[in-house]
């Protein structure tokens, strides 16, 4: 416990995302990483200097599965509020509009019902469970597919709705956050979201039958080779074909390290201040 207090306090202070007379609300939505941070909020708001309170908000996604009673007995044993909103969330994104991808529009209702349920209780400021790990994640997917350095900020205050983001697992590593779960033996909430195993799958199109493996053609294949038609046809490659190859594989492989170099360095530069910040 000590250990994960000093991330969190370490995170607070640093950004200053606490301030005195907070009312906080927690997204808890049954996972690890939000019941570690209900769990560290709850401890540190015990000593810290500045006085703040402490709300857990659920929003229950419509799946009658999912039960969140020892996540309310875990709020009572820690003193903390808990809020459950029922919502039907999850029938409207699969059955009604029965989305192909659905996780961007569940990510936004939830989000814009967090936001909403949090006003109507009071709190200014929503707590969020995002880890180090997604911090590095994020980063990646940022710079891969928008190439660009970006990522969340530790602070966000939302102009439209009043509402401040804060991030306090922002220094937690997840494998710290895994073994946290694990050793304060914390009511994980299974969730039977069918986007979970559509992630998992990595199709976007129909299921797949049980056995099948999808399997993305290599980009190599889609690359013109002037040798290839001369091969098929039995006759010589010109030799200005086969230079004209070794050329391009040669540029290939010197642009791939040139890219992996300045990955790393501009990794390296963030994190560098990141830490030092």
């Amino acid at each position: 416990m000590q250990k994960m207090l000093s991330y969190v306090r370490r995170a607070v202070d640093h950004y200053h995302m606490i301030e005195d007379g907070d009312r906080i609300a927690v997204g808890v939505s049954g996972g690890k990483d939000s019941l570690a941070l209900l769990v560290a909020l709850a401890k540190l708001r015990a000593f810290y200097p500045k006085k703040f309170e402490v709300v857990a908000i659920t929003l229950e996604m419509g799946y009658a599965e999912m039960d969140f009673s020892p996540v309310g007995a875990l709020c009572d044993e820690l003193d903390v509020e808990y809020i459950r909103i029922p919502t039907q969330i999850g029938p409207i994104i699969f059955n009604i509009r029965k989305e192909e991808n659905p996780c961007a529009l569940c990510a936004k209702m939830r989000r814009g019902a967090l936001h909403e349920a949090a006003k109507a209780a009071g709190c200014k400021k929503v707590a969020l469970g995002h880890h180090f790990d997604d911090v590095v994640e994020t980063y990646m997917l940022s710079l891969f597919y928008e190439g660009r350095i970006s990522c969340f900020q530790p602070v966000t205050y939302l102009d439209r709705t009043g509402i401040t983001l804060i991030r306090p697992l922002l220094y937690t590593p997840e494998y710290y956050v895994r073994s946290f779960a694990a050793r304060h033996e914390l009511p994980i909430v299974h969730n039977p979201c069918r986007g979970r195993q559509h992630q998992a799958a990595g199709d976007q199109g129909p299921a797949q039958k049980p056995g099948t493996v999808h399997t993305r053609p290599a980009r190599a294949h889609l690359r013109c080779d002037p040798t290839i038609s001369a091969q098929r046809l039995g006759a010589r490659p010109h030799p200005h074909a086969q230079a004209s190859t070794q050329i391009t594989q040669m540029a290939a492989a010197v642009s791939n390290r040139l890219r992996l170099f300045l990955f790393l360095l501009n990794f390296l530069c963030v994190f560098h201040s990141f830490m030092a910040y």
